[in-house]
Formats: C-alpha cells, sequence, structure tokens
C-alpha cells in the first residue's frame, strides 16, 4: 500500500447531486485515515480527490482500490474529465474482488483525479488504498482462496447437515442446513465474490433484495434456535420467536422497496433477534436444558461478529474496514461450533438412550420376578390341587374296591369270585397311577419303574401262593394317560402269568425308548407258553390288552406262546 508525502485525499459529500464540472469548485475536506462511512444513505453521493505527486525519475504504475465491493457505481475522473467506471452494476469490474482503477504516473509529475461514489441499496461506506498492481494481486488472490476454503467449509456442513437430517429425520439438521445456507448466500455476497462470478443479471436482482436476503437469514437462524432448543416447553420463548419472524415478514414488504427503502430496521431487529437469541440458549441451558451450551458458545462466537458488523453497517464505528476477513472466519468458528452441538446432541441422546435401556431392563427384571414368584406360587397351588384331585381320585378308586371286596367276600364259590379279583387288580392298577401322583414331586409324569414294581407286587400277593421273580428293565416316564393304559396292559399280562403259567417262576418286563423315539413294551415269562386255539375267543384279559394297544395307544402287539410267553408291544408317546 502507498502512503506519505506521494498521496492526498479530500472527501465531499454531495446532497444535490452535482457533477463533475460543478464538483470541483466545491470545498473538500482532508481524509486522514483513507476511510468513510456514511451507513445507509440513497439519497447521498461521496466524491474523493485523490492527488498524486510522483517524485521519480521513473513512470509509476499504482492501482487505486476502493475495499467495499457491494458499491454500485464508482466513477473515475481524470483532470480533462475523462472517466473510467467500476462497481457493482457498473461491469465488467476486472479480476479483483474489490472496485479497481489502473492509474499511470509521468516522472516527476501529479496528477489530481476525482472518485464519484454512489450507493442505493447498501451502506456507503469503503477504505481507499493505492497498491503496486503486482502487490495487490497477491492480496487479491490470497484472500480469494480464503473465501473459497471458508465457503468449502460451510458447504461442507451444510451438506453434513442435510445427511444428518436424511438419516436421522430430525427436523432440527435441516433448519440448520437452511441457516448455514442463507448465511453462506449472505456472506459471498457481503465480501464480493458472488458479485464477481456471477452473471450481470442476478447481481442486479440480488443488489435489490438486501432486506428479504437479511430477514431470510435471522428467519432460519429462528426457526433453528427454536427447534433445536425445544423452545416449545417454554411458551414464552417460543412465542419470542415466531414474533420475531412474523415482524421480519412483515419488514419485507414494509422496508425492503425502492419506494420505502429503509435496511436499517432490519439490521435493528437482527441486533435485537441475536441478544435474545442467546438469552434463550442460556435460559433453557439453566432449566434443564444440557444440550444448548456449545449453541451458547457458538452464537457468542457469532454475536461478536455481527454486533461490529451492524454497528460498522449504521455507521457508528469503522473496525470492518481494519479487519475485513473477521466477519468470515466468526462465521466458519460458529457453524463448527453448532455442529458440535449436533454431536453434543447425539452424546446426549445415546446416554438418555442406555439410561432409559438400563432403566427399561432394570424395570422388566423386576417385572421378570414378580411374575416368576406369581407364577411359582399359581404353580405350587396348582400342584397342590393336581396333588388333592389325584388324592380324591385314588380315594374313591379305593372306595370302590373296598365295596367289590365285600361284595367278593359274600361269595363262597372260588370261580364267582374270581372275576371280581381280576376287578379289583385293574381298578387297583388305576388308582395306582394317582396314589404316585400325588405323593411325587412331578405331576406332570409318572415314573414307570416304581410304578410297574408296585403293581407286579401287588398282583403276586394277590394271585400266587408261590414265591415268583421279577425283573424289570423299565427306564423312562411316562404321562398319566399313556402310564395308565400302559398299567392296565402289564396287570393283564402279568396276572395271565401268574394263573396260568404254573411252571413259570420268573417274569421280565422291558419298558424303553428306541432309537426311533417309539416306546418298547415287553412283557415274558419262563413258562411253558400255550397254543393260541386252546384260549377261549372271548378271554376278556387279552381282548383289553389289544383294545387298549391298537385302539388308545395307536400301537400294534405281537404275541408269541411257545417256550413261554412273550409280548412285544410298539407305540408312539
Amino acid at each position: 500500500m502507498v502512503h506519505a508525502s506521494s498521496a492526498s485525499l479530500h472527501l465531499y459529500s454531495d446532497t444535490q447531486g452535482r457533477s463533475y464540472p460543478q464538483i470541483i469548485h466545491q470545498t473538500f475536506e482532508p481524509l486522514s485515515d483513507q476511510h468513510f462511512n456514511f451507513s445507509f444513505n440513497a439519497k447521498l453521493g461521496v466524491w474523493i480527490r485523490l492527488t498524486l505527486r510522483n517524485d521519480t525519475n521513473h513512470p509509476q504504475h499504482k492501482l487505486l482500490v476502493l475495499d467495499n465491493p457491494l458499491l454500485e457505481t464508482v466513477t473515475l475522473y481524470d483532470a480533462s474529465g475523462n472517466k473510467q467506471q467500476a462497481g457493482l452494476l457498473s461491469r465488467p469490474q476486472g479480476i479483483y474482488l474489490h472496485p479497481t482503477f489502473s492509474l499511470t504516473l509521468a516522472p516527476q509529475s501529479e496528477y489530481t483525479w476525482y472518485l464519484e461514489i454512489r450507493n442505493t441499496t447498501t451502506m456507503l461506506s469503503s477504505g481507499i488504498s493505492l497498491y503496486n498492481p503486482e502487490d495487490y494481486m497477491l492480496i487479491d488472490r490470497e484472500q480469494q482462496m480464503n473465501i473459497v476454503l471458508f465457503a468449502g467449509l460451510l458447504a461442507g456442513l451444510l451438506i453434513y447437515g442435510l445427511l444428518l437430517f436424511l438419516y436421522t429425520r430430525d427436523r432440527s439438521y435441516l433448519l440448520y442446513a437452511l441457516y448455514l445456507a442463507t448465511l453462506l448466500f449472505h456472506q459471498l455476497t457481503y465480501i464480493g465474490f458472488l458479485p464477481l462470478y456471477a452473471p450481470v443479471w442476478f447481481i442486479a436482482i440480488d443488489n435489490e433484495i438486501v432486506v428479504p436476503k437479511i430477514a431470510a437469514m435471522i428467519m432460519t437462524a429462528a426457526l433453528f434456535a427454536q427447534d433445536f432448543l425445544k423452545s416449545r416447553e417454554m411458551p414464552f420463548i417460543y412465542k419470542g420467536y415466531r414474533a420475531f419472524i412474523i415482524v421480519l415478514l412483515a419488514q419485507i414488504p414494509l422496508f425492503g422497496t425502492p419506494w420505502f427503502y429503509y435496511p436499517q430496521v432490519t439490521i435493528l431487529t437482527g441486533l435485537l433477534f441475536i441478544v435474545f437469541n442467546l438469552g434463550a440458549g442460556l435460559y433453557m441451558y439453566r432449566h434443564g436444558n444440557t444440550q444448548a451450551r456449545f449453541f451458547i458458545i457458538g452464537w457468542v462466537v457469532l454475536i461478536v461478529g455481527f454486533f461490529l458488523l451492524i454497528i460498522d453497517a449504521l455507521g457508528l464505528v469503522t473496525i470492518m474496514y481494519h479487519f475485513p476477513n473477521l466477519i468470515l472466519w466468526l462465521t466458519v468458528l460458529e457453524a463448527l461450533f453448532l455442529l458440535l452441538t449436533f454431536v453434543d446432541k447425539l452424546s446426549i441422546l445415546q446416554h438418555q438412550k442406555e439410561a432409559y435401556e438400563l432403566r427399561l431392563i432394570t424395570e422388566l427384571e423386576q417385572r421378570n420376578r414378580i411374575i416368576e414368584a406369581e407364577v411359582n406360587e399359581q404353580t405350587q397351588t396348582l400342584k397342590s390341587l393336581y396333588r388333592e384331585l389325584h388324592h380324591r381320585v385314588k380315594n374313591n378308586l379305593q372306595i370302590i374296591l373296598s365295596i367289590i371286596r365285600l361284595q367278593s367276600d359274600r361269595l363262597k364259590n372260588d370261580a364267582l369270585r374270581e372275576p371280581f379279583v381280576h376287578l379289583e387288580n385293574r381298578i387297583r392298577s388305576i388308582a395306582k397311577t394317582h396314589e404316585l401322583l400325588y405323593q411325587n414331586e412331578r405331576i406332570e409324569t409318572i415314573d414307570m419303574h416304581e410304578y410297574i414294581e408296585s403293581l407286579c407286587e401287588d398282583l403276586a400277593a394277590s394271585l400266587s401262593h408261590k414265591t415268583l421273580h421279577f425283573k424289570y428293565d423299565v427306564a423312562l416316564s411316562l404321562a398319566l394317560r399313556e402310564a395308565v393304559y400302559v398299567g392296565l396292559i402289564v396287570n393283564e399280562l402279568v396276572s395271565n402269568a401268574i394263573k396260568y403259567a404254573t411252571t413259570a417262576d420268573t417274569i421280565h418286563i422291558v419298558l424303553k425308548r428306541d432309537a426311533q423315539q417309539s416306546i418298547h413294551l415287553h412283557v415274558s415269562d419262563n413258562g411253558v407258553g400255550y397254543d393260541a386255539c386252546d384260549i377261549a375267543t372271548g378271554a376278556l384279559g387279552l381282548k383289553l390288552v389289544s383294545t387298549l394297544v391298537q385302539d388308545q395307544l395307536g400301537g400294534t402287539i405281537t404275541p408269541k406262546t411257545q417256550n413261554g410267553c412273550h409280548y412285544n408291544i410298539r407305540f408312539q408317546a
């Protein structure tokens, strides 16, 4: 940048719309700090008188730079009245972000130029500097690279927010992305990057929608904040956000038209909003919304930048002139902190999910213990009832046995008493199953070894006066239904062996499950056997056995009566 005695700047503010021939006769005031700021004033024109002197013996080439890229019209007049134009609406603007003019100074000479600067939609402020062309090209390229980096970071955060919305369907991420989109659009215009590369027609439209752009940025920030902070839980905060949105929507047609243009109102509304938004975040955090902590930090970062930008736009200070990229990087920091709020939100939600799952598991375990205790209690009650039921059935069968025995005792003829004895044994075999069920801990099944052994002992005691040996190969349990039928079958076959196999002294009983999961019952004795033709066709015992095996158990019976009696029975259970 060129300073010192080689250049002098003077300023004149024109409210009368004077032309160049008229302005050269006006009194100009010295511009000491090379910067002016008249805020928003569409009727005001600023004239700068620039005097340069070349005391060297060589020609000098300088670049006159105005550091406000949003200046609409900038006209440079030389001493002869010839003019050059630059600015937002005077394309081509060149390859630089800011309006520039190329100046040539002959050796040992002095030149005077007049700059006319007018703005109707944005603030009328700018700094004025002289650079060597090679130096400024490096500065401008570096600034453009910073802008590309800034835009890339914001665009990446925007895309990330959209992807999170598509993945989680959480509206906060969508509103965050919309807010970043409006913020990115506004910043790219504000720093001159968008006007440099956009078409002329787009620049013309963009220059007319300053109020809608600022309002859209504030409204998307309000929508995002009210959703992220869960402001519906605090009605007065929620209503505050809604009020800002309504006021901003109303300001667009009221203060954003060429006939009634007051962007200061929208900017002041933005200043009020950032204060309210910070207060809302602090209030929600103090009332238990821990997700608001990074939101508060991010908004504090941005509030500093926006506050400086607003008071600069209102013409109160000139900080942005000295720190042109401040808003750029504060915006990136704010966006990063807002992204951290989502990471923090996911972390909090994960902890809450784990806490809910742990509480759910604890409640389920507690419920399961209660249910298990109730089931055990009900099971014990049912077991007691079943035992009582089997006990009563057994007692009732004992009563029937007693009646039959009393009846048979009145008979003196052994042949007449024999059917009663067989009937008693059959009933006793049924009663035995109920007796075992109410005596044992398990009430669902009957230990067949214990059952058959007890049954055979009773049969031997009631039917035989000689010593009999029983061999048992029984290793399973059966349910009540199958156990009763097997007991009746064993009762009949063992009774026949005791009664008719007079030479037999050993009876062998096998009951087991084979490889095909079929039940195999084998009853045999070591007597001489018999000829099936000698057995009466109406023999009740064998007919009962056949009926039980085939009709009740759905099985088969294979008798072998030579060299002892052997009965092989198979059925499914």
